[in-house]
């Protein structure tokens, strides 16, 4: 697929896919699944619910 864009578009594109993609990863799949987050070194959540 080709774009008619300048190359400074393309970069700005490129750089906005991967930071997004990236942050969504981070977020969805290594901080919420703990075998994955134990593998990158995080913490293990602790439990946040109040007791009653």
């Amino acid at each position: 697929m080709r774009w008619d864009l300048p190359a400074a578009a393309k970069f700005l594109l490129i750089l906005g896919f991967t930071l997004v993609g990236s942050g969504l990863v981070y977020e969805l799949l290594i901080r919420r699944v703990q075998p994955i987050a134990f593998l990158f070194g995080l913490k293990p959540r602790q439990d946040k619910r109040v007791p009653q």
